[in-house]
This record gives C-alpha cells, sequence and structure tokens, in this order.
C-alpha cells in the first residue's frame, strides 16, 4: 500500500492551549452523533498553507527567506473567539475555533509566507483567509446535523489569551490509526514588536 505523505506550513499551540480545546471537544458527546473524528491535542494547529509531498531541496529553499521573515515579527497576541463549521451547520464537514487579537499583523504575516512560497513556484490559496483551528473533521452523522450544531456552536468560549510565536513545517503521513505528523523545521518568530510588511 501506498504511504500518503504531504506537508504543510502552519503555527504551533501552547500545550495549555491545546489541553482547553481537548476539553471543549469532550462536551460534544460526538460519538452519539455520528462518525465524527476529533483532532489530537498535539495535532492542532494554526494552518497557514497546505503544500505537497515533502521535498528535502525544497526544505533548504524556504530556509533563508523564512529566517529572514520571522525576524520581522515578534510573536502575534491572539485570543480564543467561537466555535463554528464549515461550509455551514446545515452541511458541517469541519468542526473549528476562532480567534480574536492582532489579527491585522496575522494576516500581513500570512501574505509574507504566501510569497515566499509562490517565489518557489507552489500555488497558494486565493480565497480569504480565516484563522481557524481545526478541531474536528465530520465523516457522517446518524443524528440530524442540527443536533451537532446545536452542541457545537452553543459551546462556551473563554477568551484565552496567548501567543503564535513558531513557524513550522509539517509532514503528516497518513495512516490506519490516523496522521502521523513529524516537524521538519521550525522558525520561532523573533522581531521586535513593530515590523516592515512591505
Amino acid at each position: 500500500m501506498d504511504i500518503k505523505k504531504h506537508s504543510f506550513i502552519a503555527m504551533t499551540l501552547e500545550p495549555r492551549v491545546q489541553q482547553y480545546l481537548k476539553d471543549i471537544q469532550t462536551k460534544w458527546n460526538t460519538h452519539k452523533l455520528g462518525k465524527i473524528s476529533l483532532v489530537k491535542p498535539e495535532h492542532m494547529h494554526l494552518s497557514l498553507a497546505f503544500l505537497g509531498e515533502p521535498d528535502e531541496l525544497l526544505l533548504n529553499d524556504v530556509t533563508y527567506p523564512f529566517n529572514k521573515l520571522v525576524n520581522l515579527f515578534s510573536p502575534i497576541n491572539v485570543s480564543l473567539s467561537e466555535t463554528g463549521m464549515f461550509p455551514h451547520a446545515n452541511d458541517p464537514k469541519i468542526i473549528w475555533m476562532g480567534i480574536n487579537g492582532e489579527l491585522d499583523k496575522l494576516y500581513d504575516f500570512k501574505k509574507l509566507v504566501d510569497g515566499v512560497l509562490e517565489k518557489l513556484e507552489f500555488e497558494t490559496d486565493k480565497r480569504k483567509f480565516q484563522a481557524h483551528i481545526t478541531l474536528g473533521r465530520v465523516k457522517y452523522l446518524k443524528q440530524p446535523s442540527h443536533q451537532l450544531a446545536h452542541s457545537v456552536m452553543e459551546t462556551d468560549v473563554f477568551p484565552l489569551q496567548f501567543k503564535l510565536s513558531e513557524l513550522v513545517w509539517i509532514e503528516s503521513t497518513l495512516t490506519q490509526q490516523g496522521p502521523v505528523y513529524k516537524t521538519l523545521k521550525t522558525f520561532p518568530l523573533i522581531g521586535e514588536d513593530s515590523h516592515d510588511a512591505e
């Protein structure tokens, strides 16, 4: 059987944030509603770009521009906001947690990440970026979708504050037990409070 691998660019979450999100997941009783794959806490992150199969040469190519980029940005201050579903509550496929805070700064950072990838001839997603943390993926529902929507959308979310302080390139290997993640490269945000997004 072919081993399926892909890679992506993301920002890591602090362990205390991952634990809080796990606590939220347990409130939904998803096992009663259908087959819903909940993201493990250690796999939770904020995705910025999805790439193809990992390429060691390409990884070397991005190291210099990404190191230069993270020197322009200090850690980004954000907080948890509300839960939601993609594409919509009547046909949920993805369950997510939104964020508030320094979103303009995050969008500037995301734009520059895309710029680095485009120079290396990657196709980047042209849809409007909506910062979120994926918490679950809906395979199928045994109950009407409004029951899941009610459970998810009525979640009481504490606006936990935290910093996005690390850019990572992650390899994901799909196995029968679920995805296995391997961090290929880490780029800590080490710039000053002000940054030049030009």
